[in-house]
């Protein structure tokens, strides 16, 4: 946790992880966190004693969709949060490459071409800060703020789920 904006967690996905778990896209992918909310997990898997930051995801997981279809009438699924990054991703700026890539998405990514993993150690620092400083600029950073996703869904009145 060495940046001053955000964390750099590699979701595994081609083999599973201390914690036996992998992505369902089966690719190594990026996820990049904002640093404030990556120390507080961090600290607070550290004060548990937990190796794992969030070793009991799925419960939160069903607490979090709970949460989301009795106060907000919003049906959440891994599918869906992939898709609606997927289609916010194309109201801004972000490179496709880019998008395909944090997605995890191989298919989308040998279309839209070749990114080099950015948490690959081989990797000039020049080139990972251009990817970072390309994602922060893109405007993707806004859309996806719980603010902007709340006034969307509840302005139109629809669930959050993409169409």
């Amino acid at each position: 946790l060495t940046r001053s904006d955000y964390a750099i967690i590699k979701i595994a996905g081609t083999t599973p992880n201390a914690n036996g778990i992998r992505s369902k896209m089966r690719v190594d992918h990026p996820a990049l966190v904002p640093i404030d909310f990556a120390k507080r997990v961090v600290s607070n898997a550290r004060a548990a004693r937990n190796n794992c930051p969030f070793p009991s995801h799925e419960w939160l997981w069903s607490r979090i969709s709970k949460l989301a279809r009795d106060e907000y009438k919003v049906t959440l699924q891994a599918k869906y949060c992939r898709e609606l990054f997927e289609s916010l991703h194309k109201r801004s700026t972000l490179n496709p490459a880019i998008a395909a890539f944090i997605m995890g998405d191989k298919t989308k990514l040998n279309a839209t071409g070749h990114l080099p993993l950015i948490y690959d150690p081989s990797l000039r620092p020049a080139e990972r800060e251009q990817f970072i400083r390309d994602y922060h600029e893109s405007g993707i950073v806004t859309l996806l703020t719980i603010p902007n996703l709340v006034s969307r869904t509840l302005g139109a009145q629809e669930p959050l789920s993409p169409r």
